[in-house]
């Protein structure tokens, strides 16, 4: 909710129908950022980001006979975008604390792929967020995970977002703890997928596929769905992987 406060109404309505919130604050900044030539990316959006992504944010690189007059009037004035990106924030972060606080239950997400916010990375930008809007770092990383779990919903929505038996081994490991702010989030020592272990400093899991073969992850994961015992929806590969081993390619 960017327009207006929220009202007791529509926290009502929105506990009467059971809903999720996702906010995704991070995209209502990243287009006027984008547009004016001041995008401030995070040192995790730098460093993890598809770089072919971040070199085509840079809209001085179009010739300016092919830019919207969106983007024009943005580079001719950039501080009425941040204005704007300002105003916005002015209604959306106290929205999100009021939501939290009346029980509506949250999900952290980004909807990445609108211009400027980077698959992936972006997710550290909306934790700032939801900070400044005045949430506590438990209260993000549950929005992150266990709230988060709850909008898969069906086979993979029951087995996420928990450390139990009977969840996907999938887990994060930290350097330092995110209670104490939620900045170390990003402080990650080792990713975890179905219990397999990668290190940061060996260059995590996509590299580990480049190395093995995207063909050869993808045969793996096609033998592993045809097992009669096994769940096919689980290791049916995701377009772009299928796509990247068709052509021979590598992730990185």
């Amino acid at each position: 909710m960017t327009d207006k406060p929220v009202d007791d109404t529509f926290v009502k309505l929105l506990k009467d129908r059971h809903t999720i919130l996702c906010p995704t604050l991070v995209v209502f900044e990243r287009y006027g950022r984008t547009f004016s030539h001041q995008l401030n990316l995070t040192p995790e959006e730098k460093a993890w980001g598809n770089p072919e992504v971040i070199t085509s944010l840079d809209v001085t690189k179009i010739s300016p006979d092919k830019l919207p007059d969106r983007i024009k009037n943005a580079l001719a004035k950039p501080d009425e975008a941040l204005d704007r990106i300002k105003k916005t924030y002015d209604v959306a972060l106290p929205n999100l604390k009021r939501l939290e606080d009346a029980g509506i239950t949250i999900a952290a997400g980004t909807d990445a792929g609108n211009i400027g916010t980077i698959h992936g990375p972006a997710l550290f930008r909306e934790f700032q967020l939801m900070k400044e809007a005045g949430l506590t770092p438990t209260q993000i990383l549950q929005c992150a995970t266990a709230n988060a779990a709850k909008l898969f919903g069906g086979d993979i929505g029951a087995h996420i977002g928990k450390i139990e038996n009977g969840y996907f081994a999938d887990l994060v490991i930290l350097n330092s703890n995110p209670v104490d702010d939620i900045a170390h989030a990003s402080d990650i020592d080792m990713v975890y997928l179905t219990g397999y272990g990668f290190p940061l400093y060996r260059g995590g899991p996509m590299l580990y596929a480049d190395e093995v073969g995207l063909y050869n992850v993808v045969a793996a994961m096609k033998a592993f769905a045809a097992n009669p015992n096994g769940d096919p929806g689980f290791w049916r590969p995701a377009p772009l992987l299928a796509r990247l081993a068709a052509d021979g390619k590598r992730f990185n």
